[in-house]
């Protein structure tokens, strides 16, 4: 695989990258790896803006530092990137529309997490270490719409999937795109809580595939793709990435089912036992039962709707088998 493209710019100590005027790309601690996540900071004539606050309490006061916000706006409801709400005095907090319930109670964040879940709280107490603190919404951000900070303007660019109101932002001018957690990382998509969806994630990523296409006239054009967990990305770098990244998706279906076809009916529980998403990874990663689980659920679902996975309608432990077709 190709290196990164050789980024323009000067990074500060703390990894701060001005990608175009008034846009600068923030790292977040571990380079932006979980439970951390990188940041964008908005200048405009009338606001300063700060999109997600996970980048870890250290390098989110140096960024503080440079001024107070106007507006937070969050991508989505997850802790690496709400983490540090609670620690940024702005006066307004945005998220996607139909996502807020999710940041104003932990009832909400719970329920949209699968974290409430019987069986699956084992994850919670890896989670509740991080920080999650209530966030008062103000304004809930549809798709389309254009933000006008003052001379610097974005789109809401929403791309559900990972969840069910994931949300970037797209700046035509700049031709900047954050894409948030489309990061196109190795570790592959995630789609693990309760309201996730395999089609909407693989809709989204056609999505931005296009626009990536667009805003650079099918690559004559220079583009930056901000991401929340990678460093910046090219047309040329995104291109070669988003086959492999898709991919994944259609592989863990077809361990999914040669699991079925190998071992007969199986329940959820049993499938995941043998984790078909996360394979030999899984016993290195805290809290990843909840999202093998859920994940797998996703898939089985898809795969029932498109007639290669069936429910029977035999009980185990109160629990369906499934069947590969």
């Amino acid at each position: 695989m190709k290196e990164e493209p050789r980024l323009e710019g000067t990074f500060t100590a703390m990894l701060q990258l001005e990608v175009a005027p008034g846009i600068s790309f923030v790292e977040g601690e571990r380079r932006g790896r979980f439970p951390f996540g990188n940041v964008v900071v908005l200048q405009g004539r009338a606001q300063r803006v700060l999109v997600d606050t996970g980048a870890g309490d250290g390098i989110l006061d140096a960024v503080m530092a440079g001024g107070p916000f106007d507006v937070v706006i969050n991508s989505h409801y997850h802790i690496d990137h709400v983490r540090g709400n609670g620690r940024v005095p702005a006066p307004v907090f945005w998220c996607p529309a139909g996502e807020a319930d999710a940041f104003t109670s932990e009832e909400g964040f719970l329920r949209f997490t699968g974290l409430d879940l019987p069986g699956l709280d084992i994850a919670k107490v890896f989670r509740q270490g991080l920080g999650w603190t209530p966030t008062p919404i103000s304004r809930e951000l549809a798709d389309g719409e254009v933000l006008d900070f003052g001379g610097l303007e974005a789109a809401v660019l929403r791309l559900p999937g990972h969840t069910p109101g994931h949300t970037g932002l797209w700046f035509p001018a700049e031709r900047v795109i954050f894409s948030a957690d489309i990061d196109l990382a190795s570790f592959g998509p995630w789609y693990g809580d309760v309201y996730a969806s395999v089609d909407d994630y693989l809709a989204s990523l056609r999505r931005l595939d296009a626009l990536v296409d667009e805003a650079s006239g099918g690559g004559r054009h220079r583009i930056t793709i901000l991401t929340s967990h990678r460093r910046p990305l090219s047309y040329e770098s995104f291109k070669e990435r988003l086959p492999g990244f898709t991919a994944r998706f259609g592989e863990r279906e077809e361990r999914i089912l040669g699991l079925l076809t190998a071992e007969g009916p199986l329940t959820l529980d049993e499938l995941a036992a043998r984790w078909p998403i996360y394979g030999p990874l899984a016993p290195k990663l805290p809290g990843i039962w909840k999202s093998e689980y859920l994940m797998l659920r996703h898939h089985l679902d898809r795969l029932a709707t498109s007639g290669r996975v069936v429910a029977e309608g035999v009980q185990l432990g109160g629990k369906d088998l499934w069947r590969a077709l």
